[in-house]
């Protein structure tokens, strides 16, 4: 769930180990670790920069048609976020049963897990974590 004893603004995930990943053989070090790194990036996502003002400013005076031709930072941020996700799951959670959800999917709510069924096919949704 989302981490809000620092501020309800800032969006945290908190770094527990639960249960579920623990019965799946996911190394804590490792969980830890993706969680801490998704942290970063909606951290690096909300930081206020000199680009980022420069970047609303642009939208308004061009009434947001700028966006139409030139990705902002939160936008090229959260695609590197996507991309860590998929090479994480690749790395560890796909081997193991699970595949990591992005955050945005939900709101930033919560990081869920997708619980993949290896007897066949199908794919059954996991509670969030």
């Amino acid at each position: 769930p989302r981490d809000y004893a620092n501020s309800p603004i800032i969006t945290k995930f908190e770094t527990i180990y639960p249960t579920p990943i623990r019965k799946k053989n996911i190394p804590q070090k490792e969980f830890l670790q993706t969680i801490s790194r998704i942290n970063e990036y909606l951290e690096r996502a909300e930081k206020m920069t000199w680009t980022t003002c420069l970047e609303g400013c642009l939208g308004c005076l061009t009434f947001f048609s700028i966006f139409l031709c030139y990705k902002n930072t939160n936008k090229r941020i959260m695609e590197d976020l996507e991309a860590f996700i998929e090479s994480e799951n690749h790395r560890l959670y796909e081997k193991n049963g699970l595949r990591l959800l992005n955050p945005l999917y939900n709101g930033l709510l919560e990081i869920e897990f997708q619980i993949i069924n290896e007897n066949s096919d199908e794919e059954e949704n996991g509670q969030g974590m």
